[in-house]
This record gives structure tokens, sequence and C-alpha cells, in this order.
């Protein structure tokens, strides 16, 4: 509504219908938001390819390895689970600069092969499919072993359909973060912008010219 606005009305009333409709503004944008020669519908085809593919990658791979550690007992199932607890546990800030040289050294940085880091198994998400798992009989995968049904075939055809609402709701919970990250695009993607990274230095662009200028006056 804000964006169909003059800035007069903008500031006049906030909260009002425009006077007058301007969707040539939406057009305006789309010409002037560029980065790093990159324009809006690249930085928009960005974007749907780190979420979209990132999230399906990220809530799949996440689901396989809670299956695995919950559902199989082997040496160190247990393990892996304290281990990501801890890893929920510990700090985070900080790592950016290690982050970058990992990167930089696979060969990741301002790469579409970066969405190989969305591969994850890890947190929170790990957490939900644990316990989701845990409460899963074991009776499906016992009767599908007697008709002679293989561990892929008992966790893609017997298992998963029953975790699908919640692998549907944890991809949407890791599509909307991975829409809306803006850090990640503007330290390690540069040269590949996403939607939500242009318009954040497309705004601080705006602000910074704004502020130089109300100096100089």
């Amino acid at each position: 509504m804000s964006g169909l606005k003059t800035h007069d009305e903008i500031v006049a009333n906030p909260f009002n219908l425009p006077e007058v409709w301007r969707f040539d503004h939406f057009g305006e944008m789309m010409e002037k938001m560029e980065v790093s020669d990159t324009g809006f519908f690249g930085m928009l085809f960005n974007s749907i390819y780190f979420s979209v593919i990132g999230a399906i990658f990220s809530s799949m791979s996440t689901a396989m390895l809670a299956y695995v550690t919950c559902k199989y007992k082997f040496p160190g199932a247990g393990c892996y689970f304290v281990a990501s607890l801890i890893t929920m546990i510990l700090p985070i800030y900080g790592n950016g600069g290690s982050m970058y040289v990992l990167l930089h050294d696979l060969g990741l940085l301002n790469s579409r092969w970066m969405i190989l880091t969305s591969f994850s198994g890890i947190g929170v998400n790990y957490m939900y499919f644990h316990a989701f798992f845990q409460n899963v009989s074991n009776t499906y995968a016992e009767a599908a072993e007697i008709d002679g049904a293989g561990d892929y075939t008992i966790f893609f055809k017997v298992i998963l359909p029953q975790a699908m609402p919640m692998l549907c709701a944890i991809f949407l919970i890791i599509w909307m973060a991975e829409w809306n990250n803006y850090s990640t695009a503007v330290l390690y993607l540069n040269k590949l912008p996403t939607l939500s990274a242009g318009i954040y230095l497309f705004q601080t662009e705006a602000t910074n010219s704004k502020g130089m200028t109300t100096q100089t006056l």
C-alpha cells in the first residue's frame, strides 16, 4: 500500500489508502534495483533457486538422518543426538570468518554449487523429526519387510508418507527463512545476489545517500 503512494502521502497519511494508485512505482523499482550487474528478475531467480532447492535438500536430508539414527541401532546413533543437542547450545557468533575460508577453499563462493551446503541433518529440525519417528510404530516397517520390502522401500513408501505433513511444515519453515536470509547472500554470494540481499543493499545505499545529502545541507 505504501509503494502505491507518493512520499508526501506516506508522511501525511501513512494508514490511508492512496489517493492515486501509482502502480508505475513498481516498474521503476524493477528498473533501478540492480546489484552486481544482476537485475530484479535475476535476483528473483536466485532467491527461488537457493530457497526452494535448498529447503528441499535440507528437509529431506534431515528427515533421512533422523530416521536412520532413530530406528537403526548402531554404535554412535545416540552420540549423534547428543552432539546435535550440544551444537544447538553452543554460540554461533564469530564463525563467519572460518565459514568464509572454508567456502573459499571448497570453491563455493559465488557459485550455484553452494546449494550443497543446504544438506543438513542437525539442529532443531533434526530434533523434530527424531521425536516424530520415535512415535512411529515399528510394526509398519516389520510388516513391509515380511512382504519383501527393502530399507529404501520401507522409508520412501511406508514411513515418509506418514511424515509428509511434518515434512511439508519443516520445508515451509526452512523456505521462509532462506527466502528472507540476506546475510548469507551478502557475505558469500555477492556476485549472485538474491532478492532479499538486493533489497537490503538497495535500501542501505538509499539510506546512506540520504544521510550524506542531509549532512551536506
